[in-house]
């Protein structure tokens, strides 16, 4: 499995918050993006790639030409050809050990997997449901399916929410969250991981998780 970490994003809603980019923001000592390569690494997934210019060591660096909003499900096309599977993470996530872990072990017999907490989450107190990694264990389903959700979006079709390429993945209403359509592809997960959108995100997983109240 290659892992793909997306770290090339503007980072707009950071506003460069702490005056430090959300990937190298610093928790018990690491910075994030080193934090997640090492405990990758610790679990036997070697090959990975930092999906920007983030030089972390024992991960490759990819810069890709985005080219469509769903830019990440598509830019590794040609980056996968040698693999048999790949995983999408996130450069401004805190991973847990036991999602890492669960990753490297998991086994399945679905074209892919969506590791998610599909409502608010009550450890890190995150409002909303929030994605974490994406694993594909088919590619050619999963390009197809591409290719046909850039065609509906070349049709006409608004984009609005990550979400709902997921949903098109399971031929389900595109404008409408509906979890329990989704849990068969879902890895529900609910812990101290989190995604840092926007600085409010991180100062509360701050509170929430280390107990540190700004």
């Amino acid at each position: 499995m290659r892992i793909f970490i997306l770290a090339n994003g503007k980072a707009s809603r950071w506003e460069n918050y702490m005056g430090v980019d959300k990937q190298l923001i610093v928790i018990d000592g690491e910075p994030l993006l080193n934090r997640t390569v090492r405990l990758l690494k610790e679990n036997g997934l070697t090959d990975i790639v930092i999906v920007g210019p983030y030089k972390i060591e024992g991960a490759k660096n990819f810069i890709p030409d985005f080219e469509s909003v769903i830019g990440k499900y598509v830019i590794v096309r040609n980056e996968v050809e040698d693999v048999d599977s790949f995983a999408l993470l996130y450069g401004d996530c805190y991973y847990s050990e036991a999602i890492i872990k669960d990753l490297a072990t998991r086994t399945t017999d679905k074209k892919w997997l969506h590791w998610t907490c599909n409502r608010a989450n009550s450890v890190t107190g995150k409002p909303y449901p929030e994605g974490y990694i994406h694993t594909v264990y088919d590619k050619e389903y999963w390009f197809k399916k591409c290719d046909e959700y850039k065609a509906l979006l070349d049709s006409g079709f608004e984009h609005k929410l990550d979400w709902q390429f997921l949903r098109f993945l399971l031929n389900i209403d595109l404008n409408i969250h509906q979890p329990e359509l989704m849990k068969d592809n879902e890895v529900d997960w609910e812990d101290e991981t989190d995604d840092f959108d926007y600085p409010v995100d991180y100062d509360r997983w701050m509170e929430k998780v280390k107990g540190i109240k700004k």
